[in-house]
């Protein structure tokens, strides 16, 4: 175990008490959203996210780090100039760890549709 390994879990636990103190006020909140997610694969190999259609989610660091964890993966499924829209189901929920409170968002895809390219 290195070092870093070490605090990493630490670390994690106090960034997300600063986010929350500092940002928590842009949570959405606990439930289940269904919107889309346009995303188009770049000639560099890169995924750039066009459009997203979340009613009552977007507007905080926890969305922006989860819908990029979200779509990097998406680079090895897109050839460079597609488009697609990809149907998702949002799942924010509540969770409390020694008495800290913390929230989580997962991203389920439900389908994707090709638009051009």
């Amino acid at each position: 175990m290195s070092i870093a390994s070490a605090f990493a879990l630490c670390e994690a636990h106090e960034k997300a008490k600063v986010y929350a103190a500092t940002w928590g006020h842009l949570f959405p909140e606990p439930g289940n959203y269904h919107g889309s997610i346009r995303v188009a694969s770049t000639t560099y190999d890169g995924v750039v996210i066009l459009q997203e259609n979340i009613r009552a989610i977007h507007g905080s660091p926890w969305w922006y780090e989860r819908i990029h964890e979200f779509v990097l993966p998406l680079h090895d499924e897109i050839e460079p100039g597609q488009v697609f829209d990809y149907q998702v189901c949002i799942v924010v929920e509540s969770h409390n760890d020694d008495g800290d409170e913390y929230l989580t968002i997962e991203i389920e895809k439900k389908s994707r549709q090709y638009l051009m390219g």
